[in-house]
């Protein structure tokens, strides 16, 4: 609803929907921080649709779909934010070695 898209904006935080558990919304730099300050570094982070989420359903098969979407990808690689379009994401690090 509205409301509930409103305050996903404004605050990150929803309502719970249809099931749905209300939870933040990360972006990409707060959850590498998150795991910056539980120890770990060398910490990356991914968007893993990205903005072409819903691509993968569109009927038949058009190699000029396809070669723009990896254009995209690859100029909004480089682009602050561009990770944090993406539904889901993943961080990763590693423990620091000991020593």
């Amino acid at each position: 609803d509205d409301d509930n898209l409103l305050s996903v904006m404004k605050q990150g935080q929803p309502r719970r929907i249809d099931g749905f558990p209300a939870a933040h919304f990360h972006t990409c730099d707060e959850l590498e921080s998150e795991l910056r300050e539980a120890g770990l570094d060398r910490v990356l982070s991914e968007g893993i649709e990205g903005f072409g989420e819903g691509v993968e359903v569109l009927e038949g098969r058009d190699e000029s779909v396809t070669e723009a979407m990896l254009v995209l990808a690859e100029r909004l690689a480089a682009v602050p934010g561009a990770k944090d379009t993406s539904n889901h994401l993943m961080a990763w690090g590693r423990r620091p070695a000991a020593g």
